[in-house]
């Protein structure tokens, strides 16, 4: 059993922290990042509180062996989640997979509780909760969150949090066991709810374009090549851009071509130059270059480098 927990100012750190999660992170917004995470980890279960500022793209995968859910904080929360919105009154439940396709926008404030996949079944089997075998079969779902039990839970996982390193591992398992029996009975008894998706025809095509950017790594790709390649004009595209990440679809591909030098930056050991680094990425101009990516991060490329390396 363990605690992690802290704010954040570097992302890089950050990232380090929650390494149980497979997650590529995209920072889609320019401005310093800052988040708060406090996570618990044990063989059986994972419970974290996760606030985060900025527009961020999250691709990846939830913790394996386990089964994740999402209880928001704060109901004036909306994020696309698997292409369909959603806010503070949606308890999400992550498909069977473990995929992650999530943007979230400013002022983002969850509970991430991960039970493992075979303890979950049996308190499910135990329980004879018929809904909850049926909710947790394969895709994500999205079942009412009232008012009332996330009030309760944000109660109880405080509590939680802030004693599971002090108490004996016999009262932590029966304090995570309590919080597990008491969102699946919420679950239980709550409803399903179907949230369409962002306008689907713009779903595929996007889904289309993102694959085409970050394969690309955005070498010099025009937004009329683009449009071109998915068969969409440049007035649909940028309205599906905006209506899932509200960002551009040039901002965007900027935002992954400085994502990827970061992301290589920090894993660099000195051993390129970061203007080599950059110009594989089409930055040629390295005044410019650090200008934007201060911009987009808050910190200069030499300081990402020289983080890692302290």
């Amino acid at each position: 059993m363990n605690i992690k927990s802290g704010n954040f100012t570097e992302f890089d750190r950050f990232k380090e922290v929650i390494k149980d999660w497979s997650l590529d992170f995209n920072i889609l917004s320019k401005g310093d990042f800052k988040a708060y995470f406090k996570l618990f980890t044990s063989d059986w279960f994972l419970l974290a509180h996760e606030k985060l500022t900025g527009i961020i793209e999250h691709c990846g995968t939830s913790p394996i062996g386990f089964r994740t859910m999402v209880i928001p904080v704060n109901r004036d929360n909306e994020f696309i989640w698997f292409n369909k919105k959603v806010n503070g009154s949606d308890l999400l439940i992550f498909p069977k997979n473990n995929d992650i396709d999530v943007v979230t926008y400013d002022g983002l404030d969850v509970y991430l509780l991960s039970i493992e996949e075979n303890l979950l079944y049996k308190i499910i089997n135990d329980l004879n909760l018929k809904n909850c075998r049926n909710l947790f079969k394969d895709s994500e779902k999205e079942v009412f969150l009232s008012e009332a039990y996330a009030l309760k839970f944000s109660k109880m996982v405080v509590y939680f949090l802030n004693n599971a390193t002090t108490v004996s591992v016999k009262k932590c398992k029966n304090d995570s066991k309590f919080l597990m029996y008491s969102l699946l009975k919420y679950i239980e008894t709550s409803v399903e709810k179907s949230h369409s998706l962002i306008k689907k025809s713009s779903s595929l095509t996007l889904l289309k374009a993102i694959d085409i950017i970050k394969k690309d790594r955005g070498m010099l790709l025009s937004i009329p090549d683009l449009c071109e390649q998915v068969r969409i004009s440049e007035r649909s595209l940028y309205n599906a851009f905006k209506e899932k990440y509200n960002v551009s679809p040039a901002d965007f591909i900027k935002s992954i071509r400085l994502n990827k030098v970061r992301e290589e930056l920090y894993n660099n050991n000195k051993q390129v130059s970061i203007s080599d680094i950059a110009g594989k990425y089409q930055f040629w101009h390295m005044g410019q270059f650090a200008t934007d990516f201060k911009k987009q991060f808050g910190v200069l490329p030499s300081e990402v480098m020289k983080r890692k390396s302290d």
